[in-house]
């Protein structure tokens, strides 16, 4: 019996990190994940279908040029035909598609998964909707009015936080048509070290961008080194602000105590197991908050300890297994630095409760095994058979 065929359609922001929580569904379902031609990354069970899109031309820029030159194409691409993330040719590719399984409804290839119904009226929508504030993304009349049809003709939302389940509820979705399943990371690669000798390091994975934090983090950091000479500040991951970051590093004289550096995501434990802290001292805007952080989740599993700010879903997230400081305040985010860089026992607390709750909330096995429960009860629908 061939088994049904899922799309996971994540264009541009197809990545390893979300995708391991669905390879285990590839023994019921016949998965293929849609990308655009240069997406974040891809997962090396599940196989991937790369369309060409607008959004490889905007996002993802490497210096502050690109980001303002990525931002002109990509107001221009939602006010013509409502987005940049468009995959061309996805509609035809769903045609034999039993589910569609995309992500957040502003999204272009979220619209595009419902104009394939018309070409495939068997074919499930589900929806990860991962934004937390409600009505964002609807500046743009045209963008709006997809974004509400997707709202109104997707069949099962997924949410990994509350607080996204929330901002669906306040869009005028029904909670019949809302799951909550938080999302997880494989424990079977990301654990506590066992032989960990705590060296003088500290964390942070994710975008160099202002909305992560990072040059708040820099001045805390700075504050730190001065009273802790052997302090190492690890930065992982690139952005339009690597170049400023360099500058302000080498004008501070902390060029040698600040890492900058980019790994593949097969890589990454490597430098979980190096750490003593992890820091994601995220900053919310009027569109943008922490909708969950990924990094977090593989940190806590890793056994360290967290600092980090109250930005959006962090702090549903992050419970009580690390330091929660307010956005953007550097004295706080020091003080909280600090406390964890002198204390191995507050540490061993944090890292031991960061651990224990990704166990009994972040699994990947929990994760797959609701959705799959959750995709066949779409497919066996008296909805689905008509």
């Amino acid at each position: 019996m061939n088994k049904p065929k899922v799309a996971l359609v994540r264009g541009a922001y197809l990545n390893p990190f979300e995708m391991q929580n669905y390879a285990p569904l590839r023994t019921s379902y016949s998965l293929l994940a849609y990308s655009s031609i240069n997406p974040i990354g891809v997962h090396g069970t599940i196989p991937t279908a790369r369309l060409p899109s607008i959004a490889d031309a905007v996002s993802f820029a490497s210096s502050h040029h690109l980001a303002l030159l990525g931002k002109s194409i990509a107001y221009a691409a939602r006010r013509i035909i409502g987005g940049e993330h468009i995959l061309f040719g996805l509609e035809q590719q769903l045609k034999q598609t039993h589910i569609a399984h995309t992500a957040d409804p502003h999204y272009y290839f979220s619209y595009q998964c419902i104009r394939a119904k018309k070409l495939n009226r068997r074919l499930r929508i589900v929806s990860t909707s991962w934004d937390t504030i409600p009505f964002n993304n609807e500046t743009i009349a045209l963008k709006r009015q997809q974004k509400y049809a997707v709202l109104k003709h997707v069949d099962l939302f997924i949410c990994h936080t509350i607080r996204a389940q929330r901002a669906l509820l306040l869009e005028g979705v029904a909670e019949s048509r809302i799951k909550y399943i938080p999302l997880g990371v494989d424990t079977s690669v990301f654990f506590p070290n066992p032989n960990a000798t705590f060296p003088h390091s500290i964390l942070f994975v994710g975008r160099l961008v202002a909305e992560k934090g990072v040059l708040f983090l820099i001045d805390a950091f700075e504050a730190l080194y001065k009273k802790h000479p052997q302090a190492h500040l690890y930065l992982l991951g690139s952005g339009p602000l690597e170049s400023t970051i360099r500058t302000l590093l080498l004008k501070k004289g902390l060029s040698h105590a600040v890492t900058i550096k980019k790994l593949e995501y097969s890589s990454i434990r490597q430098l979980y197991h190096t750490a003593q802290i992890f820091v994601l001292p995220s900053v919310s805007s009027t569109i943008w908050e922490e909708q969950y952080g990924m990094a977090l989740i593989e940190a806590m599993a890793c056994g360290l300890p967290i600092v980090t700010t109250d930005s959006g879903a962090i702090s549903e997230v992050v419970g009580n297994a690390g330091i929660i400081v307010p956005q953007g305040n550097v004295p706080e985010l020091f003080s909280a630095l600090s406390t964890l860089y002198v204390s191995g026992d507050v540490r061993k607390k944090l890292g031991t409760i960061a651990y224990n709750r990704v166990k009994k909330m972040f699994n990947v096995a929990k994760f797959s095994q609701s959705l799959e429960h959750t995709y066949a009860t779409l497919l066996n629908s008296d909805t689905y058979k008509k």
